[in-house]
């Protein structure tokens, strides 16, 4: 590092009329301008500790150093005054001593490379060459691992970027209304920002902002991103125990099962909680949910998921021993806690709540929301697990209560309006966070036949029952899909698998069948559906359905500005 006499001279010259008007403001730039015309001048002090003491003719006492967001004055004012810019722009053109004195140690040739403060403004991008130039590795040596994975995110979110080039190289992030001034010198901590933030919060944006213009150049760099992003977990005996598990169901087979097994589960999945596997401990959960099923001789159990389920995780066992890059192997740990990252704002359309139960011991209702803006489905869940003692979860009590973010607004509203949220946290899923800090505005809600659904809405049969991708170690994503019903043809409740099935017409002509099974809670709105006739249901709607391999689970249906769900709206 160079000394700091010749870091602050660099630092002087680089204070150009954009870089400070950047910083600052036109105002006090120009009340800076008229004071020094006034008459006022300045005496500058090497104090000893990397700072100058500037004593103004008007009696304040500024210290500057290499960075304006270090400088400080004796002025009442917290942020840069016109004080500071003063002492700047007055040693910018006086031959004061502070300045002689480090012309006499460089000499010459370091005033020939000093950047010229009068030169005039519009410079080419070349001189900002080393935006491009300087590595990736270094850009990032700074930041913490919770800080990339966060850029990593922003970065998964599109952004319109304005490039301006005088002195400075500016990136204009336009959503975020966020400006970024970059200097010639090769330094990203020299960059100005035009928000006023935490320290923290600012060097993110510059490392946003220097990757986004780095990508616009032609740099791919989002892979290397994403590795730094992770920490890589350690092995673990949990894995050596749950691979013996399974290989001894393979062996025994379900007929010879003992039901201890379900105590083995149930202890290894205790142990991969502590020792920090989440992914493991779900699967583990989920197969005990099966045998439990088994066990009970339940109409609902499922030979063909229970042997999915055992060779997924049996797969995942065998990967986890490969060779794994960081990400991939954080993919296959999973997190019990999502990370959540803010968003300025985000307008979403509600389309539903669903009420769920797992076979792993969790109960909740996840809520969909739709953002036209990015054509992406958004989701709240409210869940906990009901398999301690003592736990419990009544839909009707969550569904009427009142929301995390404004306890006038309860979630059943919620679900129904259209709104417009600040400062929301989501996750890289797009879950939203029941973070308090959030605000929520109702927005006028339109008919849904206006709302551009993009892939979301469909009407071809083959990709409606396409496959859902095999997730390895991690929580397979629900495919949600709108459809639109023309009519009704009738309703069947089938005793052989306890489900009610809803034959329609898709507005393309092709005949679709929906599917509610039997819970006790929804016997009342089976019971309905069952007895409705199909002429009395509505024609030309749209239907929220959760697509499932062969089967169409019902949401909610939704016509003009109204809206039902079938299990929670009685």
């Amino acid at each position: 590092m160079q000394p700091f006499p010749v870091r602050f001279r660099q630092f002087i010259h680089e204070c150009t009329e954009d870089y400070l008007i950047r910083y600052a403001n036109k105002g006090l730039y120009n009340r800076a301008l008229k004071d020094m015309e006034k008459g006022i001048t300045a005496e500058y002090t090497w104090t000893g500790q990397e700072q100058v003491q500037c004593i103004l003719s008007d009696g304040t006492v500024c210290t500057l150093v290499d960075t304006l967001d270090q400088s400080a004055c004796s002025c009442p004012s917290d942020k840069i005054c016109r004080h500071i810019l003063l002492g700047i722009l007055y040693a910018q053109r006086h031959s004061t001593p502070v300045m002689q004195e480090e012309e006499q140690t460089e000499g010459r040739e370091q005033e020939q490379h000093s950047p010229d403060f009068s030169s005039e403004s519009g410079q080419s991008e070349a001189e900002f060459k080393w935006m491009m130039e300087i590595p990736l590795g270094e850009l990032l040596r700074s930041y913490t691992t919770v800080q990339l994975a966060e850029m990593d995110f922003r970065l998964s979110i599109k952004e319109t970027i304005h490039v301006t080039t005088d002195t400075l190289l500016t990136v204009s992030m336009e959503s975020q209304q966020i400006e970024v001034s970059f200097t010639r010198e090769p330094d990203l901590s020299k960059a100005l920002c035009n928000v006023r933030d935490n320290a923290s919060r600012i060097a993110l944006y510059k490392l946003e902002a220097i990757l986004r213009y780095r990508a616009l150049q032609g740099l791919e760099e989002q892979q290397l991103l994403e590795e730094s992003s992770y920490s890589v977990p350690t092995s673990s005996s949990v894995m050596t125990e749950c691979r013996k598990l399974l290989t001894d169901i393979s062996h025994t087979g379900l007929a010879r099962l003992p039901q201890t097994v379900i105590a083995r589960l149930e202890t290894l999945a205790i142990t991969a909680r502590s020792e920090e596997f989440p992914n493991l401990e779900r699967t583990l959960r989920s197969i005990r949910g099966e045998l439990e099923l088994f066990f009970a001789r339940h109409i609902r159990f499922d030979m063909n998921a229970l042997m999915n389920r055992l060779t997924e995780t049996y797969l995942m066992l065998e990967v986890w021993e490969q060779e794994l890059t960081a990400s991939q192997r954080a993919q296959l740990v999973g997190s019990f806690r999502s990370r959540y990252y803010e968003r300025a704002q985000l307008q979403l359309y509600a389309l539903g709540a669903e009420p769920w139960e797992t076979r792993s011991g969790y109960r909740g209702i996840t809520y969909y929301l739709y953002c036209p803006e990015d054509g992406e489905m958004y989701t709240y869940t409210d869940a906990r697990p009901v398999y301690y003692e003592g736990n419990t979860f009544r839909y009707d009590a969550q569904y009427t209560g009142r929301s995390p973010w404004r306890a006038s607004l309860s979630m059943k509203q919620l679900a129904a309006g259209q709104w417009n949220f600040r400062h929301i946290r989501i996750n890289r899923d797009r879950r939203i966070s029941a973070a308090e800090s959030t605000n929520i505005d109702m927005v006028e809600r339109v008919p849904v036949e206006q709302i551009d659904f993009g892939h979301y809405r469909v009407e071809d049969p083959e990709f409606i029952h396409k496959q859902t991708e095999v997730v390895l170690f991690g929580e397979k994503k629900p495919r949600i899909l709108l459809l639109t019903l023309t009519s009704v043809q009738h309703t069947v409740f089938d005793p052989s698998s306890q489900q009610l099935l809803i034959h329609a017409t898709l507005q393309s002509g092709h005949q679709v069948t929906l599917v509610i099974p039997y819970h006790q809670e929804w016997q009342q709105t089976i019971r309905k559906l069952e007895k409705t006739n199909p002429d009395q249901m509505s024609r030309d709607m749209t239907v929220l359905v959760r697509a499932d391999g062969q089967y169409l689970y019902p949401i909610s249906f939704l016509k003009g500005t109204s809206m039902r769900h079938l299990k929670l709206d009685e």
